[in-house]
C-alpha cells in the first residue's frame, strides 16, 4: 500500500459490528465501507491516535493507522447522516 489513507475518529458510543463490518453509531445507525456520510467535524493532526486507544485490537489497528495515515485525522463531532449507500 503505497497510498495514504484517511483516518475517521468516530464519536463516543461507537462501536464495530466485526461480523457485518460495518460501524454502529450510538443512535443505532449503521455505516458499512463504501458509505458516503455527512457529519460535522473537524481536523486534528496524525499524533496521539495510540494513546488515545484502549485495548489491544484498538492499539493494534491504532499502531497500523498511525503508520499508513496522511498527516491528519477528520474527528466527527456530530450525528451522522448516509447520503449514499454502498452497493
Amino acid at each position: 500500500m503505497g497510498d495514504k489513507v484517511e483516518v475517521l475518529e468516530w464519536q463516543s458510543g461507537t462501536t464495530w459490528d466485526p461480523t457485518a463490518s460495518e460501524v454502529i453509531l450510538p443512535d443505532g445507525g449503521r455505516v458499512s465501507p463504501g458509505d458516503e456520510i455527512e457529519a460535522g467535524g473537524g481536523g486534528r493532526p496524525g499524533g496521539g491516535l495510540i494513546r488515545e486507544v484502549s485495548g489491544l485490537e484498538g492499539r493494534k489497528l491504532a499502531e497500523w493507522c498511525a503508520r499508513n495515515a496522511g498527516s491528519g485525522r477528520f474527528v466527527i463531532q456530530s450525528p451522522v447522516d448516509v447520503i449514499v449507500d454502498a452497493p
